[in-house]
């Protein structure tokens, strides 16, 4: 059941509301110290990039249980080195929240205008499906 696309009736009042969500994360993100949280910083920035792909299938009818599967639905709309990133940060917030893992700022330093980038994009997306 987790590894499948479900498909369910498009949702754009749902897909609204997370967009609405995602940018309270976004704003958290901005107003936390980059220093003392990096972990917590990547894994919001892992839950916005999450949720607006959520987002962008709910408006077309598909579902699934699986973030490995979710990315893979938009895989279409991104470059291969913006694809394989996502699931990078995906792999990395898994440890974060499930191994007490800690980020180096040096990554988030390394990797947050390209992160930033694709949720400029994904955003685009959806604010042209809903």
């Amino acid at each position: 059941m987790e590894d499948e696309i479900i498909k369910v009736t498009p949702d754009k009042e749902k897909a609204k509301n997370l967009y609405k969500m995602i940018k309270i994360i976004l704003n958290r993100v901005k107003n936390t110290d980059r220093d003392s949280f990096t972990s917590l910083i990547v894994s919001d920035y892992y839950e916005v990039l999450k949720e607006l792909i959520t987002a962008i299938l709910i408006c077309k009818g598909i579902k699934t249980l699986s973030h490995k599967l979710l990315i893979e639905q938009i895989k279409s709309e991104l470059t291969e080195e913006e694809y394989y990133m996502v699931d990078e940060i995906r792999v990395i917030r898994n440890k974060i929240n499930y191994d007490g893992f800690f980020v180096e700022i040096d990554y988030l330093n390394r990797k947050e205008n390209k992160i930033k980038t694709v949720i400029a994009k994904l955003s685009k997306i959806l604010e042209n499906v809903i």
